[in-house]
Formats: structure tokens, C-alpha cells, sequence
């Protein structure tokens, strides 16, 4: 299947998915705005996925295109709850009908935008897309799991994998390759975050705020930061041919990506896989709180009370890095539940038990998942981030938060609590800047700023979780949680893996886009309550209609400017693309070596059985690493250094592989590489040629891979020629 035909068929399943999900999502979210429905396609997907995930990793059946069908065909269980949808919910079904058609509205829209960008520029070899097409192919020719280890042969992969997985799950049902579900599940993300961000958004929004819910995905999914803006203002510079880094490199010595820049990248990496799901935590978080005050009274009810806990085990599993976010997220809320509700006990123990059923679900994942070394330090002694940084990521979404608290703040004041406030927020900054103090920071200009923005949203939760409903309240918990992770990404680092790696990289990337998600359902909720407030003078978040017409003009202004850099980033893509039109995720190679790798890879893939191993150079990161195994999805003996740095393979055992590879190009003594040979099991050898070392720009180091005729000559003596072109020989090996 090529082409349309099979993004149609991708489609086809996560739509059938969704809409035999819908009746089930519509009970879970039953008594809140819009009834979650934008969630539906995206738990089916994890549902039917965990139900054959789970079988292949007990062995208990084979991971196949038969099973996964069987796999999706459970979703028809849920069809027959359509029947009694409309009484369990409480709304009519025509209501019911425009709820679904405007999350699919949203959903497709979504993807079309991103379908549309991928097509005309998918080939652009930048970031992990070598990392993250392993995990695609390999996935896909794995019997069960875990599956083996691309880059170093006769190993398991202990790293997480599974969101990766559900990107393989809907086109081995319909019979893609994992080449072309890269591609589509690439488009599908933001689609799917989008309708996320819709319907998050949409709990937190009056009943007749349907439009108004677009606000979410446009916050989270539609604006960039405003880098692109600085670098024209401040550096006089636009349209840099390292523009895509320059977006993700605002705060030093960092990756700082925000949701929208990760997709314009089209790097399925585990931090981008696991947004749609924060959303959805979000979401049954918000849900669990208002289980908490009530009892709970039949199936849906404990499903709605367990869903926080069964989203935080399937994160794990995509993103091991959210356990902390999540985790420490929902120990926040059962808190506040506690001290709202005075019930210690119940959120308390709801809230372990929600730890407890996370590690359950995966627990033959967490059995074989090996966490790298790492460790917390404090950040006080090194380069912290510039405020001026911190406002031009996250941008629009924290400067809109910071001027709601300030605004609220001055909204106290009015109604004559000026004395009652000052004092109470003088106080919290007094304690909060002697504790930091004792710390003994070097530089105190953005951690002053945090003590101030942290009382001020301090006494905003306060104010909310005093007589205010949830729908008030919840967005006052976000706004607080929020400001905590941004702070303490400048007070603690995590350091992971070797110390010559950035020491602030891992810190930021994988605690700011959470807060991403955060935030813009914060501001949306903010935006449309200050416009209702101002368009019918009503008081309701900020007292004065001049303070309202200024938060909105302020925020369209902000909007604007995060428009270019998406705006500018699509042209980019298809200005400095490949120009491959295709759904191919290793299409960009047909425009390098003369295109021999395109047809070599896709060689392999049709003639060489599935249990081959491939010795090949490992080539340079990100470009040439592993080409040949992370297109076809065959270990090979030695892949990615670094990355397998990051999956806990000992220093000694890559250096050792690493010798073993050069002497089977180098040495002139066929006993010697062929007892290397079976050593790693290779059955298949591919033999680059070329005027120079092994290969040329881009592809191989000619300090570190270098090679002699002789070589060549044993190999042409002792090896079957499978197949051969100008420039790349692949000789077959049978032991």
C-alpha cells in the first residue's frame, strides 16, 4: 500500500478504534464539559495495543498481524454501550453527535496540517529519527517482548519502547511498514495531542464553550516560542540554515523544545509520545478529584478513579522520565483533596493505590527496563537561566500566567484585602527567601522572581480552593504545580549517563513539556473567562473591564508572535528539504551515496530472512548511525555508542564491539574475522566502496574506519556476493 491509500487506511483503524472507545470515554468523563472525546482514539489505541503488548510479552502468542487484528477487533466489545449512552450521560443524542463530530473535527484537522508539512519536507536527517526508526523496525520484526536490541546484537532492548510500539500497532494491522508508520504516526501525535488539548480544555469551560475549546490546541499544539522574534530584534538574524536547533537552544546548555517544534522536527521521540497522554493524565486527575468528594457508585465510577494511575504505568512505559511529573503531580492533588475535602485517609490511599496498579500494568516491561545511572544536584554553583530566557521560552503561555497572577493579585486590592494580602504574601516570600537563602545561591535575579510569582501563586490556589469549584480550582492547582517544576529546574539538575553531557539537558527536556500542557489549559481558561468578563462586563477572574481588554490584547499580541516561528518553520522544511515526497521514513538516504543505501535497505527488507544480523560501520551520529539495521530493522553488532550509553550496555563491552567491527573491515587474516564472525552470529556483511575510506561525508570517520584491499579481497574469496552496486557490496555468510 503507497501513498494516500495508506495514510486512508492508518485512519481507518485509529478512527474504527475511537469511535468503538467513545461510549466508554463519554462514562469515564460522564458529568464534565464535552465528555472527553477527544480522548477516544488515543485509549483505544493504548487499550487494544496493552491487550497484545502484554500476551507477546507472556508469550503467550506471537506479535503478528493476526494477533493485533484480533487485538483491534476487541474494541467491537464496546459498541453495544452506544445503545444507553445518551440516559448515562445525561445529554441528548443529537448533543452527543456534535460533541463527536467536533473532536473529529479537531483531530483531522490536526493531522492534515501536520500531513501536509510532512509530505512536502519529511526528509530532513536532523535530531533522533536514526533512535527512534530502530525502535519502529525493530519492533516490527519482533516475535514478542521485549524486542532485541538493534544496536548491539544478542541483547534485549531495556529501554522504553512502548509508545514507539503503539505507533507500530495500527499499520501491522493493516499491513504498513514500519518505514511508513514512522511517517503517520509522526502526523498522527500532534492530532492527537491537539484533540487532547481540546478536550482538556473543554472540562475547564462552560457548557456552551465549544468554540471557545479551540483555544487549547492552538496554546499547546499551534504557537512555538519566541526565539524566532528575538533573533530578529536583538541579532538581526532570520532563517539561519541551524534555524530548527536555534528554536530548541533559547536556555543554555539545554534542549528546550516546546510540543509544536518537536512535530516540525518529525523526531518520534518518547517526549513527544507521551503529551497526548499527559493531557489525558490531566484530565483524570481533574475527573478523580471530583470522585473524591463522592461515592463512587458502579463500574465507570472506579474505572474514572483508577484512570490516573492506569495512564501514569502506560507513561512509564513511553516516557520513563514522567514517573517523576506525574507522580509528584498526583501526590499534589490527593493533598489538596485531603485539606480541601478534610478526608486524609481516602486520597491518601487512592493515591498509593494508583502507584501500586502503574507498576502492575507494566510490570513485565519494568522487569527487563534497566534504568541509566543518574543523580540530583544542586544547580546553585553553575550558569542558571536568565529571566530574559525564561520569557522567551515558554513564551506567550508563562507571561500570560504571570500577568493572570498579577491581575488577580491587584483584583484583592480593590475589594480592600490590599493589607490582608500584602501581609500574607509578604510573609510566604519571608519564609520561602530565608529557606532559599540558607542555600547560599550565587546568583538571586530569576530565583528572586520565583519567590515572588511562587506567593503570588500561593494565595491565587488559596483564594480558589476556598469556596470555588473544581472547574476553578483545578486550573489554580495546574498554575501552581507549574511555577514549582519551573523552579525547581533551576535549583535541582538530573545527571544522567557520563558527565561530558550537558548538565542541564536532561533537567529542562524532560520536565518543561509537561508544563507546556499545563499552562496552555491555564491560559485558555483565563483567555475565554476575561473575554466573557469584558464582552458582557461580568466579574469574574479580573475586576476591571480595562484589565481584561488589556490580558486579551496582550495575549493576541503574544499569539502573533508565536505564530512565527511554525510559520517560518514550515517553510524552512520544505525550502532546505530533501523535496522526497513519500511515506517512506528513509527516503532522505535516496539523495546521499547515490542513493545506494534507499535501495540496499530496502533489499534486505525483501530478501534477507528475519533472524539475520548485520555487521555494518556504526558511522556518525545522528546521520549515517546504523543506516542499514535502522531501516530494516536487522541487530546488528554495534549501533549508536551514546545511545547504548543510555540503555546501561557497559564502556568495556562497547569499546570491545567496537575493536571487534573495525578488525573484520581491517584485518588481513580471514581466520581472525571469521572467528569475529561468529562470535556476534553475523550472517550478512555490508561492505561499503568508495574512492576515499569507507564511504565519504557524512557517513563514515576515516580516522576511525578505515580499510585496505586485502580486506576487500578476503571477503570476495571467502563471501558470497548476495548482492552488489558501484559503491556497496553485501556479502552473505553461511557458516
Amino acid at each position: 500500500m503507497q501513498g494516500m491509500s495508506s495514510c486512508i487506511a492508518w485512519l481507518l483503524v485509529l478512527e474504527a478504534l475511537g469511535f468503538c472507545l467513545t461510549p466508554a470515554v463519554a462514562r469515564i468523563f460522564r458529568g464534565r464539559h464535552g465528555l472527553g472525546l477527544g480522548f477516544a482514539r488515543l485509549i483505544g489505541l493504548m487499550l487494544c495495543g496493552y491487550v497484545v503488548w502484554l500476551g507477546a510479552s507472556l508469550h503467550l502468542f506471537a506479535f503478528d498481524a493476526t494477533t493485533v487484528r484480533l487485538g483491534c477487533a476487541l474494541a467491537l466489545l464496546a459498541l453495544p454501550a452506544w445503545r444507553r449512552l445518551p440516559s448515562a450521560t445525561g445529554i441528548s443524542a443529537r448533543e452527543l453527535r456534535r460533541e463527536y463530530l467536533f473532536d473529529a473535527g479537531v483531530f483531522y484537522a490536526a493531522f492534515a496540517i501536520f500531513f501536509a508539512v510532512m509530505w512536502g519536507g519529511l526528509a530532513i536527517p536532523i535530531g533522533e529519527r536514526a533512535l527512534n526508526l530502530s525502535l519502529f523496525t525493530s519492533i516490527d520484526r519482533a516475535a514478542h517482548f521485549p524486542p532485541p536490541d538493534l544496536w548491539c546484537a544478542g541483547r534485549l532492548l531495556n529501554y522504553y519502547y512502548f509508545g514507539h510500539y503503539l505507533g507500530v500497532f495500527p499499520g501491522k494491522a493493516v499491513g504498513l511498514s514500519p518505514l511508513q508508520s514512522y511517517c503517520l504516526f509522526w502526523a498522527t501525535l500532534p492530532a492527537l495531542l491537539a484533540s487532547g488539548a481540546y478536550s482538556l480544555t473543554r472540562m475547564l469551560l462552560p457548557r456552551d464553550a465549544r468554540w471557545a475549546g479551540l483555544i487549547g490546541p492552538l496554546l499547546i499544539v499551534g504557537i512555538g516560542n519566541l526565539s524566532v522574534v528575538r533573533d530578529l530584534v536583538v541579532h538581526g538574524r532570520f532563517f539561519q540554515p541551524a534555524f530548527m536547533f536555534q528554536m530548541t537552544r533559547v536556555i543554555p546548555h539545554t534542549i528546550n523544545e516546546s510540543p509544536l517544534t518537536s512535530a516540525m522536527v518529525a523526531e518520534a521521540h518518547a517526549h513527544l509520545i507521551a503529551l497526548p497522554l499527559t493531557a489525558l493524565f490531566l484530565a483524570a486527575c481533574y475527573q478523580w478529584l471530583r470522585k473524591m468528594e463522592n461515592p463512587l457508585r458502579g463500574a465507570w465510577d472506579w474505572i474514572a478513579f483508577l484512570l490516573p494511575g492506569v495512564v501514569m504505568g502506560f507513561n512509564l512505559a513511553i516516557n520513563a522520565w514522567d514517573q517523576a511529573t506525574h507522580g509528584a503531580f498526583l501526590l499534589f492533588v490527593s493533598v489538596v483533596a485531603a485539606c480541601r475535602n478534610r478526608r486524609i485517609v481516602r486520597p491518601l490511599i487512592g493515591a498509593a493505590a494508583m502507584f501500586a496498579l502503574a507498576w502492575l500494568l507494566f510490570a513485565p516491561f519494568h522487569l527487563n527496563y534497566d534504568r541509566p545511572p543518574s543523580g540530583l544536584e544542586w544547580l546553585l554553583s553553575r550558569t542558571t537561566t536568565r529571566l530574559y530566557d525564561l520569557f522567551i521560552h515558554p513564551g506567550a503561555l508563562f507571561i500570560a500566567a504571570v500577568v493572570m497572577l498579577l491581575f488577580s493579585y491587584k483584583h484583592n486590592w480593590r475589594h480592600g484585602n490590599f493589607a490582608r494580602r500584602t501581609v500574607s504574601s509578604s510573609a510566604i516570600t519571608l519564609i520561602m527567601f530565608a529557606l532559599f537563602y540558607a542555600l547560599r545561591p550565587q546568583r538571586f535575579q530569576l530565583h528572586l522572581f520565583f519567590l515572588g510569582v511562587s506567593a503570588l501563586a500561593l494565595l491565587y490556589v488559596r483564594d480558589r480552593l476556598k469556596s470555588a469549584p473544581w472547574i476553578y480550582a483545578y486550573p489554580a492547582l495546574l498554575l501552581l504545580f507549574s511555577v514549582a517544576v519551573l523552579w525547581g529546574c533551576e535549583l535541582l539538575n538530573v545527571r544522567v549517563v557520563v558527565p561530558p553531557e550537558d548538565f542541564r539537558q536532561n533537567t529542562v527536556m524532560r520536565f518543561y513539556p509537561p508544563v507546556w500542557v499545563m499552562l496552555g489549559a491555564v491560559v485558555a481558561q483565563a483567555m475565554h473567562r476575561s473575554w466573557r468578563a469584558w464582552r458582557w462586563r461580568k466579574r469574574r477572574l479580573i475586576e476591571q473591564p480595562r484589565m481584561q481588554l488589556t490580558f486579551l490584547v496582550m495575549m493576541c499580541a503574544l499569539i502573533a508572535l508565536s505564530i512565527v516561528q511554525p510559520a517560518t518553520g514550515a517553510w524552512l522544511r520544505f525550502k532546505h528539504s530533501w523535496r522526497a515526497v513519500s511515506l517512506d521514513a528513509a527516503s532522505h538516504l535516496r539523495f546521499q551515496h547515490n542513493g545506494t543505501d534507499f535501495e540496499a535497505i530496502h533489499w534486505m527488507r525483501e530478501n534477507l530472512p528475519p533472524e539475520t544480523i548485520l555487521i555494518e560501520h556504526p558511522g556518525i551520529a545522528p546521520y549515517g548511525m546504523a543506516r542499514y539495521s535502522m531501516g530494516t530493522g536487522l541487530p546488528t553488532a554495534l549501533g549508536g555508542t551514546h545511545k547504548l550509553q543510555q540503555r546501561n550496555v557497559p564502556d568495556t563491552e562497547i569499546e570491545a564491539r567496537r575493536r571487534d567491527v573495525l578488525r573484520i573491515y581491517t584485518s588481513n587474516d580471514w581466520a581472525e574475522i571469521e572467528a569475529l564472525l561468529r562470535k556476534y552470529g553475523a550472517t550478512c556483511v555490508v561492505y561499503p566502496l568508495a574512492s576515499g575510506p569507507l564511504g565519504g561525508v557524512n557517513y563514515y570517520d576515516p580516522e576511525k574506519h578505515p580499510s585496505t584491499p586485502e580486506n576487500f579481497a578476503l571477503f570476495r574469496e571467502h563471501a558470497r556476493t548476495a548482492q552488489s552496486w558501484p559503491n556497496l557490496v553485501i556479502f552473505s555468510l553461511n557458516f
